[in-house]
């Protein structure tokens, strides 16, 4: 299972010409960057050059050297940057392009600016520069993979199960998405360069308080205090305002809360076997980070 997920992940998504479009340049060959290996574990000396990198037009020092200054990255280049994962999720989830922009497009944009370049771990899976937006959206597609499998609405009428269908799909999605959310919250802590002003994630995204305190720049620490799975306590306090009331509105169509109620008690980490987004995305997570470890080795 897992090659077969990351032959999914080098298998580039099939192209959607659109009308009008202008073509682009290839982009220019791989480069590479001598670094020190950030872990023992994963002793590497060169290292290609990533997406984020490419997008902010420079080379980042580890994740992992606090003394460093890590640039604020426009949210939507941090969407491109995980473009054809995002788009696969799309051919997963059953619906055509107008209903996935209506309820999706604005969800990844909102899960960027909330995260920036935070990293999804210390020292484990996805703890470069990007990591948690990276994870979040591996395991959406992963978990709306594994949904595909799933029979929902067997109670409803054919006409209506085909309408549900891939809102279950989509809730998959978004719980995967917003699952690693908390870590934002109550794991990192972020200030401005002078250490004088720190991020309240209950009140903006981090892209809105960079903005607020005029800054191009942050940085940021593990707390030492954290606790494993806290986090996801912390979750549910973000949904909404990244999620959209837009979102919230596609997926409540046709039945009674009930996907909505099923996909909060998938990103609260609730252990209930009768829910099949929830475990959907356990085994998506693992899977994620099974291929990031992977990537890791070499």
């Amino acid at each position: 299972m897992l090659n077969a997920l990351i032959a999914l992940f080098r298998k580039p998504a099939p192209e959607t010409p659109q009308a009008g479009a202008v073509a682009i340049a290839a982009p220019p060959p791989v480069l590479t960057e001598p670094v020190p290996a950030a872990d023992p574990r994963y002793p590497n000396p060169v290292r290609e050059v990533t997406a984020i990198e490419r997008a902010l037009g420079q080379v980042l020092p580890s994740a992992s050297d606090a003394r460093h200054l890590v640039p604020a990255i426009d949210p939507a280049a941090l969407v491109s940057t995980e473009q054809q994962t995002i788009d696969k999720t799309w051919y997963a989830a059953g619906l055509n392009r107008d209903e996935y922009e209506l309820a999706m497009r604005d969800v990844y944009h909102r899960l960027a600016a909330f995260v920036q370049l935070l990293p999804a771990s210390e020292a484990d899976h996805h703890c470069g520069h990007g990591g948690l937006f990276r994870h979040s959206v591996e395991v959406a597609f992963i978990a709306t993979r594994l949904a595909e499998s799933k029979v929902y609405a067997m109670d409803r009428e054919p006409r209506i199960r085909k309408l549900l269908e891939p809102r279950w799909r989509i809730a998959t999605a978004v719980a995967g998405l917003m699952h690693d959310i908390g870590k934002a919250i109550v794991d990192i802590e972020v200030a401005t360069p002078a250490g004088d002003q720190r991020w309240d994630a209950f009140a903006a995204s981090l892209t809105q308080w960079l903005g607020a305190t005029g800054q191009t720049h942050y940085r940021f620490q593990w707390r030492k205090d954290r606790r494993q799975y806290q986090h996801m306590q912390y979750a549910g306090n973000v949904v909404q305002t990244v999620l959209g009331q837009e979102f919230l509105r596609f997926i409540g169509e046709h039945n009674q809360g009930e996907i909505t109620l099923a996909m909060l008690a998938a990103i609260h980490g609730t252990a209930d076997k009768e829910n099949p987004i929830a475990e959907c995305v356990k085994r998506a997570d693992a899977h994620s980070c099974m291929i990031d470890r992977t990537r890791m080795r070499g």
